[in-house]
């Protein structure tokens, strides 16, 4: 069963369950900023390296509509640029030192579906897209451009719930699929070649402690967060401009992502 038909499932239970109800769905929408660190590394044999870090805001969307016995429909929505990552690696030919200043954007879209076990407990799926786009600038530089889907499979308990505060742990599977990498040398290297390859699926897993502070229809939700992801593998192809030797060719290695940051999103409820 693919990723999008089990939320396609869940999505259509919930408004199920409010349809038996009969009762109008509340709504709830939040502006507000998440302030993460972010740590990229390469699985490469030495003295091969390819890391970046970077302590970045994002700006964050948030949309809630609560149905039956508090289950609901989420939409999240996260958009980060001009951010300026600390690269260390080496050359893709020569494996000497390369330190530089890059830059990076990031978006994330995602769509989950919360159905209430208890006024304590819900279990929720979903379906998410990630966009990572940044620019290499050793020598003339080149761009890569990451695109992938996810699904994430989590539970959500409450250890606090009164109307005024609430305390909670969320925590989440995240499986990849149809995760694709462009290298665009074109743009910046003389007659420079791109390639396209497919990343290998992986699973990573997020855990996070939302707080919320209500006062009357308005909410501050703050929620610290820590997330681990990986990239697999990529098939091989040929590229003229980064690997111009015969019967050679590039690849997309397997990496780890550590993330861990700061949400805070004030929203209003209808």
């Amino acid at each position: 069963m693919s990723a999008r038909l089990v939320f396609a499932i869940a999505f259509a239970i919930v408004f199920l369950l409010a349809g038996e109800t009969g009762r109008a769905a509340s709504v709830e929408l939040g502006l507000g900023v998440n302030y993460e660190y972010f740590s990229y590394q390469e699985q490469l044999a030495s003295p091969a390296k390819s890391t970046e870090t970077a302590v970045f805001p994002s700006l964050v969307g948030l949309a809630r509509i609560y149905v039956v016995n508090d289950s609901y429909l989420q939409l999240r929505a996260e958009y980060a640029t001009n951010i300026q990552s600390q690269y260390s690696g080496t050359a893709l030919t020569s494996n000497a030192d390369v330190e530089t200043i890059d830059p990076l954007a990031f978006q994330n879209y995602e769509a989950d579906a919360y159905i209430s076990l208890t006024e304590r407990f819900y279990l929720y799926v979903g379906y998410g897209y990630r966009h990572w786009n940044r620019f290499l600038s050793g020598g003339l530089g080149y761009r890569e451009i990451y695109n992938w889907y996810y699904t994430p499979v989590g539970a959500q308990f409450w250890f606090v719930k009164d109307p005024g505060f609430e305390f909670g742990l969320d925590a989440s599977i995240r499986p990849t699929s149809n995760g694709t990498i462009q290298v665009i040398t074109s743009a910046t290297q003389p007659n420079g070649q791109d390639s396209q390859m497919n990343l290998g699926q992986t699973t990573g897993y997020k855990v996070m402690v939302p707080t919320r502070f209500r006062y009357g229809s308005w909410s501050l939700l703050l929620t610290p967060w820590y997330e681990v992801s990986s990239i697999g593998q990529s098939n091989l192809v040929t590229n003229s401009t980064l690997s111009p030797q015969a019967n050679t060719g590039i690849l997309e290695p397997s990496s780890n992502t550590t993330q861990f940051g700061l949400d805070g999103v004030v929203t209003y409820t209808f």
